[in-house]
């Protein structure tokens, strides 16, 4: 029973569940930090609209900002370690 529930977890793991799968490869790796930085990027996205719709704090979204500007510059380095 109780393998039966990991396989079903693995099977319906999500893109953070990398490490229930055992012997990740680092294209994996450079895959993964690649949608992290993207989705970064959009969620900057959708938070620059929303301030400038007037629909939330501006001083809240920039230091929101500032942060999505620190994970970025992490995952930069992640994808590309030898820039």
């Amino acid at each position: 029973m109780r393998s039966q529930r990991r396989r079903q977890r693995q099977q319906s793991g999500s893109g953070a569940g990398f490490s229930d799968r055992g012997g990740v490869s680092l294209s994996d790796w450079g895959h993964f930090w690649s949608i992290a930085y993207v989705s970064a990027k959009e969620v900057d996205s959708h938070l620059r609209l929303l301030e400038r719709a007037g629909v939330v704090n501006t001083g809240k979204a920039e230091r929101v900002l500032a942060s999505l500007d620190q994970v970025r510059a992490m995952t930069w380095r992640l994808i590309n370690p030898n820039t």
